[in-house]
């Protein structure tokens, strides 16, 4: 498939509406997950005027771009989101639920930033890099310990990002997100 843009989205629970608008924009779409889909967005992703345009990968980051690269010739945007964490106090939090938020969060987010950037600097046009994360980084809450730090986290990664990547043609940014849709994980933040 060789379309005009083309937007490699890395988000367990992507929203509809966000999705569309990048549909709209006229991007044809590579989703990345590390779990199924939900109904609703089952139910979404095989909507008739999708096909074709939503090519969904279930892969680890270190394979992610190899994977990418056997459907499309290239790629014009990279977004990692941050998958939403369910408010929990300080001291309940035990190391397994740690681990598996700084397993998608942090440590996927690091080394799907460092892919996209080989990937970007390796052609000459580079490419564009969007982290979306947390507006926990700004506020302090109870309940959002990790949360926060792991938003304040992914900011710093991308300014550093944005400061060595720039030379190759890579554009790196952040993005903190609030509450969007109701009922959808990213209520929790």
């Amino acid at each position: 498939m060789n379309p005009q843009k083309v937007c490699l989205i890395s988000d367990n629970h992507p929203s509809s509406l966000f999705l569309t608008e990048l549909l709209q924009r006229g991007y044809a779409l590579i989703l990345h997950q590390t779990v199924p889909p939900d109904k609703k967005l089952s139910d979404f992703l095989n909507l008739p005027q999708w096909e074709g345009k939503i090519l969904r990968l279930q892969t680890a980051p270190s394979g992610l771009f190899s994977e990418f690269q056997q459907h499309y010739d290239h790629l014009d945007l990279y977004i990692k989101a941050f998958s939403p964490i369910k408010p929990k106090p300080f001291l309940e939090i035990t190391e397994d639920e740690f681990q598996e938020d700084n397993l998608w969060n942090w440590k996927s987010a690091f080394f799907c930033l460092c892919e996209a950037a080989r990937y970007f600097s390796q052609d000459s046009g580079g490419g564009s890099i969007i982290l979306l994360s947390s507006t926990d980084q700004k506020f302090t809450r109870p309940g959002r310990v990790i949360s926060g730090t792991i938003s304040a986290a992914l900011s710093k990664l991308v300014q550093y990002a944005g400061a060595e990547l720039g030379r190759y043609g890579v554009q790196a940014n952040g993005i903190a997100v609030g509450g969007t849709e109701e009922n959808s994980p990213w209520a929790l933040c």
